[in-house]
């Protein structure tokens, strides 16, 4: 490439080809077209270098299996990696914004140094070497030149279990792609080696945090002494909603029906757990009822809201500087820490919603009641409780919504019960089992 203004020179191995395309009239007319195969020496320091033995390696590859002629005579492209991941817009339309990032990383920083490979020569056996190798850290993905100008390997991990089976997941959806655009000609359409080798990520590592409720009313008093009244809310609402944070922090006042009582919120939206194909466009909001202390939180934030339909977690004018373009308070960690010292105990928004589902076991007649709070998914709840499968409208019967208000008033009251025990008595209180019916709530993935 040229050199640019500050003297930098991008050096790239390409392979240069000629292909045959059909013209609208039938005829048929080739054109140069062009693979960039990866860097030849470095732009930034500690760029991913491919050597000259590789690039020639991968033109031959790419040479001899440019196209193959199928049985029934059609033909059709083996599909590299790097191919079959340019598919991914068309095929996943549907992926939110955070899942299409997570795939972007995945394929970057753990396939990349894949991508001119050929995914029908990538067997069982390939990806059980990845999996051990990225698990321990032992994952070789190229060489860089250290400050000696020495050439180093580079290695990818070591990595947790759930890291590496969404490296796995994403590495499997490339299959499933090679198989819809018949790049993966000969091997059965059930075969996919990188799915097979997830057997071989471990266990999950299972969350299971929360603030005992032994300490709860400790945490809640210190909340009111030591955090700005803005984060205290937000503790507090985590606690007596048990919300997923993706839906904490995005909440909007619009959403929040004052007369009923009621957050109405729309299916569509993170956290709700029933995003995706299968929920239909007019799919009606879910009405999942507060009590009187939570709206009342919400009522005082409102008198003061820049916006009064905007942001529930509107961020304060500063008094210097300028104020930030994004004015929405998301991040609670560092306001939380004053808490945490006294509890002597780290806690996550994902350890409340636990916190949340503790509560309603001790205190709440109805934990059917407490799991509809907690947004769990209408199919879920069916095969916990081993009943015919029950409808996302079942939440907007008046059966459904007493019990929710119920168990919502329930929780509360147990929380300023709690809150109002001197630290002394607080500590015999003894923890509650929790029901498989919230098991299951908390085991379903989240944006947590």
């Amino acid at each position: 490439m040229p050199r640019t203004k500050d003297g930098t020179v991008r050096r790239t191995w390409v392979h240069r080809f000629k292909v045959t395309v059909v013209n609208p009239d039938g005829t048929k007319s080739h054109k140069s077209d062009r693979t960039d195969l990866g860097l030849a020496t470095e732009v930034e320091k500690g760029d991913q270098v491919m050597s000259l033995d590789d690039a020639k390696a991968a033109v031959l590859a790419a040479r001899r299996a440019a196209s193959h002629v199928r049985e029934d005579g059609v033909k059709s492209e083996r599909l590299t990696l790097e191919k079959a991941w340019s598919y991914y817009d068309v095929e996943k339309p549907h992926h939110r914004a955070d899942t299409r990032t997570k795939d972007t990383r995945n394929f970057e920083h753990y396939l990349g140094h894949l991508r001119s490979r050929y995914l029908d020569e990538l067997d069982y056996a390939f990806w059980a070497k990845y999996t051990h190798d990225l698990r321990l850290g032992k994952l070789l993905v190229g060489k860089k030149a250290n400050e000696a100008g020495v050439e180093v390997p580079v290695f990818r991990g070591p990595v947790a279990a759930d890291t590496l089976v969404g490296v796995l997941n994403t590495a499997s959806m490339l299959y499933e792609i090679g198989h819809k655009y018949r790049g993966l000609e000969g091997i059965p359409k059930t075969e996919n080696p990188a799915r097979d080798a997830k057997k071989l990520t471990g266990p999950k590592v299972e969350r299971r945090g929360r603030i005992p409720l032994s300490k709860l009313g400790r945490a809640w008093r210190a909340s009111d002494q030591m955090m700005a009244p803005w984060w205290r809310d937000q503790f507090r609402l985590y606690v007596l909603t048990g919300l997923r944070r993706s839906l904490m922090v995005n909440l909007q006042f619009s959403e929040v029906d004052f007369e009923s009582g009621k957050l109405v919120i729309s299916p569509h939206k993170r956290g709700t757990k029933r995003r995706g194909a299968k929920t239909p466009a007019d799919a009606p909001p879910l009405r999942v009822p507060l009590s009187k202390l939570s709206l009342s939180i919400l009522k005082e934030r409102r008198e003061f809201a820049p916006d009064p339909a905007g942001p529930v977690w509107y961020s304060p004018k500063p008094t210097r500087g300028k104020a930030r373009k994004d004015a929405v308070l998301s991040d609670p960690r560092a306001a939380w820490t004053t808490v945490e010292d006294v509890l002597d105990l780290h806690f996550t928004p994902s350890d409340l919603r636990r916190t949340f589902a503790t509560i309603g076991a001790a205190a709440a007649g109805d934990v059917f009641g407490v799991a509809l709070l907690m947004l769990h998914s209408a199919k879920g709840l069916a095969e916990t409780v081993n009943i015919p499968g029950i409808t996302v409208q079942y939440m907007e019967t008046d059966e459904a919504q007493e019990r929710m208000q119920k168990a919502a008033e329930e929780v509360c009251a147990k929380v300023m019960q709690v809150a109002a025990m001197p630290s002394e008595t607080a500590s015999q209180l003894e923890e509650a089992n929790l029901p498989a019916i919230l098991e299951q709530v908390l085991r379903a993935t989240s944006e947590d």
